[in-house]
């Protein structure tokens, strides 16, 4: 078996044997694992358990684009959350 790297989550699923493989893989339901198929990135948690399965198989796939793990150098700058504050009352004494 020649080794493969994969750039896409459709090729990644079908090596890993389909959404009810990868499913069961990952404890996610068959229908999320669908989703994933329209994505860029699987969800970061998946890399491990997808990571080892593609590499018992022989394959690998970039965590940097597949999975958005890019170095933090490389990353974009995200926006900072808006923090929702309760308004202080200052009673007078």
């Amino acid at each position: 078996m020649s080794k493969r790297a994969f750039t896409s989550t459709n090729q990644v699923l079908e090596a890993l044997g389909g959404n009810a493989a990868v499913a069961a893989l990952t404890g996610r339901w068959p229908g999320a694992v669908s989703n994933w198929r329209s994505l860029e990135h699987f969800p970061a948690n998946t890399y491990v358990i997808m990571r080892d399965a593609l590499l018992a198989l022989g394959h690998e796939a970039p965590p940097d684009w597949l999975w958005d793990m890019a170095p933090r150098a490389h990353r974009k700058p995200r926006r900072a959350k808006a923090v929702a504050r309760k308004p202080v009352s200052i009673e007078a004494a």
